[in-house]
């Protein structure tokens, strides 16, 4: 089959323009488009077939950057309408171009996937999460690699650390197409099974969205479908079926993301406030999986006892017999009321985690299996996705000759996915959940996983439904419950939950640890969700990392000045200094809750994010495209963190302006680079003096 090849030079670099001959330019097959002085011309080799003459270009703000005005005439070939064009190539294909007020819609009707290539910027911003977060996103190449993996899979985490300049194929049924579910850079190719335990699917990330933020337009594709995408010297270019775009004009970065915010939604009410106030707490580094509720409440009564802060704990994996049991292991926690009211006598609000997936050996997986709750394999069954790396080779091991033995040997590392798209299967979860509230007292809950990256490839769901929009169905049983934090979505902009940055590693690398927090926050506020939630302080020991109190101290310090702050049960593990130093982290967090609350509460109004990039204030200012390490907290504290370690001073890029030193109250001119004094106790903070215009 033949492509259907877009190729579409939107804005120039963002240079003074030198004459009009060639604008822009698009290529379908044979066929050439070019936009240029003479208007559109539509040829294909040497032959023209049809020029639009009348239309005229309005230069907006930056040089280069150009306003398509048409003036609707009648050409042979080409429709045209008062709003735009559209035209064929072939007899299947269909494009259609509509002017809107802040850019315009490409639409393309084509059996063909549809490539696409948008040039002429620098610098390119969002897309989603990344395992190794980049901020601009830097060249990403996301081609198959021919040496397919066939082997049982080697140590389970190092199918998702490559450099993000490569990506491994999905293993699909044999052949080897390459599909993006949006989860650059890095895919596990696994081996599937053509039975009812088909379990290909890439290893993705929590938050992705088809929207990219340039310094001049943005691109929004209007789909839910699997798309593939790469950025190589600051052209994007993206494949995706189904193909609507729109190309978002603006004067400035804000403007764009505002427009692309008034198509996805903004939050449909404000976080709750004393999520905002004072930290999370977690169980999870110190007991694992394995605590009961003895160990819970003498966490929290340490906590409350040494006067830290708290808001929320969170009752992590653990708390369950088995994944999708939705009633506490009475076997470890003998009185779960009497557990949540005494945490609630100490302030805490009490969430516990939850995955829509239903072990083999759950108490509730007989009721889903009988009802048709679950995502199901084309003959019908329930596909069954492994909870583990072990259960994963088993299977491949065995295949479809031993399908009986693979599924009674693995099933205690097997789980069943809810089919969230059948209504009744969704009202049973959350039913489920219901009970955990009315029964106990339990206030939310912490909606882990859901992504494409776990979900079967081959399912076969009741309203069928992409991976994609699985996950915001993910976000949607969340938003039943008035605390609830989410960690994956596509388009579930308008939920108000806090948004969780992917697993963190104990490490001062930019690959998943210290130096990756603040440009996934960045990342995630140019898609559209404001509550950021940068992990747990320290990171995870996934590796059984060697103990760095410094790591620590200044994780907590950035940590301070973001929207939430999270700590884990490894706080009382930590050297006494490095408790002292993450205490006053956290009342410096609770000394800034009224700047938060407000800055949360204009996020829920407008869709401002409260963590923006320097940029977004300061678009005129070069060196602001390129910050990875600084942000702005609304619009007027700027916080430079210390990523580095050993440390004890920073370059701090200042915007134009006056500011003031946090903690000292010095006055400094904006415009240029300092250097800053950072001691271990405290990072670079300013604030600005005076609004000033942009």
């Amino acid at each position: 089959m033949q492509k259907l090849v877009f190729l579409i030079a939107l804005l120039l670099i963002p240079v003074p323009l030198r004459g009009m001959n060639e604008i822009k330019s698009f290529s379908f097959d044979d066929y050439d488009l070019m936009l240029s002085e003479a208007g559109l011309t539509l040829s294909k080799g040497m032959e023209e077939i049809v020029t639009i003459s009348n239309l005229s270009f309005k230069e907006i703000k930056l040089p280069g950057i150009w306003e398509i005005e048409h003036k609707a005439e009648r050409y042979d070939n080409i429709s045209e309408r008062k709003d735009g064009f559209s035209f064929e190539i072939g007899e299947k294909n269909t494009v259609n171009v509509t002017f809107v007020d802040d850019g315009f819609w490409f639409n393309v009707s084509s059996p063909h996937l549809v490539q696409t290539s948008y040039s002429g910027t620098d610098f390119w911003y969002g897309g989603g999460s990344l395992l190794n977060q980049s901020f601009p996103l830097k060249n990403v190449e996301l081609n198959p690699l021919s040496d397919i993996i066939s082997q049982a899979l080697p140590d389970p985490l190092k199918p998702i650390t490559p450099a993000i300049d490569r990506a491994l194929p999905i293993l699909y049924d044999r052949i080897f197409p390459f599909l993006m579910h949006l989860a650059p850079p890095a895919l596990s190719a696994f081996m599937g099974l053509e039975n009812d335990l088909m379990i290909t699917r890439p290893f993705g990330y929590n938050f992705q969205t088809p929207f990219w933020l340039s310094r001049a337009f943005g691109v929004f594709l209007n789909t839910t479908e699997p798309i593939e995408y790469s950025i190589e010297n600051g052209v994007l270019n993206l494949g995706v079926h189904n193909y609507s775009a729109k190309i978002i004009l603006g004067e400035e970065p804000e403007d764009i993301f505002m427009s692309f915010i008034s198509m996805v939604g903004k939050p449909s009410e404000v976080i709750p406030l004393d999520v905002i106030r004072a930290p999370i707490w977690t169980i999870g580094s110190q007991y694992g999986t394995d605590f009961d509720q003895e160990e819970v409440l003498e966490y929290a009564r340490r906590i409350a006892e040494s006067n830290l802060s708290h808001s929320v704990i969170t009752i992590d994996v653990g708390w369950q017999r088995e994944h999708g049991d939705t009633d506490f292991d009475l076997s470890r926690f003998p009185d779960p009321k009497a557990m949540v009211d005494e945490l609630h006598s100490m302030g805490f609000r009490v969430i516990l985690w939850t995955v829509p997936y239903v072990s083999l050996t759950s108490e509730n997986y007989r009721e889903g299996f009988d009802n048709g709750y679950f995502i199901k394999a084309p003959s019908g069954l329930p596909i069954h996705i492994p909870w583990s790396y072990v259960a994963q080779i088993v299977l491949d091991a065995l295949h479809l000759k031993f399908y009986t033995a693979a599924r009674e040997l693995t099933k205690p590392l097997c789980s069943a996915v809810i089919d969230l798209s059948y209504p009744e299967a969704f009202e049973w979860y959350v039913k489920n959940l219901q009970f955990l509230v009315d029964s106990y007292g339990v206030d939310g809950f912490k909606m882990d996983q859901g992504e494409a990256a776990f979900l079967p490839e081959k399912g076969v769901t009741h309203a069928n439904i992409t991976v994609n929009e699985y996950t915001d169905l993910c976000t949607e049983v969340g938003k039943s419950f008035e605390y609830y934090e989410i960690r994956s979505g596509w388009f579930s902009q308008s939920h108000s939950g806090w948004a969780r940055e992917y697993d963190k590693f104990a490490s001062w690398d930019e690959k998943n640890g210290i130096k990756s927090v603040v440009p996934e926050a960045l990342t995630l506020s140019m898609l559209g969700y404001p509550y950021v939630l940068p992990d747990a302080v320290g990171g995870g020991q996934f590796f059984n990392e060697e103990y760095d109190e410094e790591l620590y101290i200044r994780w907590a310090e950035l940590a301070a000045f973001m929207p939430i702050m999270q700590f884990s049960t490894d706080f009382f593990n930590q050297s006494e200094k490095a408790q002292k130093i993450a205490a006053e982290c956290m009342r410096a967090h609770e000394e800034l809750y009224p700047y938060l609350a407000e800055l949360a509460e204009e996020a829920a109004e407008t869709g401002m994010p409260v963590v923006r990039p320097l940029f977004f204030e300061y678009p005129d200012e070069e060196e602001c495209y390129l910050i990875n390490d600084q942000y702005l907290l609304g619009s007027d504290m700027l916080v430079a963190p210390v990523l580095e370690k050993g440390a004890r001073e920073r370059s701090v890029y200042l915007p134009a302006g006056t500011w003031r030193d946090y903690w000292s109250g010095e006055i400094y001119d904006g415009g240029e680079r300092i250097d800053c004094s950072a001691p271990l106790d405290r990072i670079p903070v300013f604030i600005r003096v005076q609004q000033d215009s942009k």
